[in-house]
């Protein structure tokens, strides 16, 4: 799920009908935006346009490792691997089915 999750309202029904697809060993890798990113960056670009003002507030909920751990136990997978990226605006995750 490439930049995907924060914008969807019913994010622990899509984890949990995601999660329970998966074959055991198998994995999801998602990317978002990190606070950082979304709450400094894109909001500053918006400011002075290089960024859509309407797109500041499109996202749902702003993921950090903490809350993808929680969600990954939520619909039991596990948080196999975390980073930042971009100058640490965005973030990446995989969670595996185990």
């Amino acid at each position: 799920m490439v930049a995907l999750i924060e914008h969807l309202f019913n994010q622990q029904h899509v984890m949990s009908e995601v999660a329970n697809a998966l074959k055991p060993g198998g994995i999801i890798v998602m990317t978002t935006p990190t606070p950082f990113g979304n709450d400094v960056v894109h909001r500053l670009g918006a400011s002075i346009g290089l960024f859509a003002k309407a797109a500041v507030d499109d996202h749902i909920v702003i993921y950090n490792h903490h809350r993808f751990r929680l969600m990954a136990k939520e619909v039991d997978l596990q948080l196999k691997s975390y980073r930042k990226f971009q100058f640490f605006c965005n973030q990446i995750a995989v969670l595996a089915r185990t």
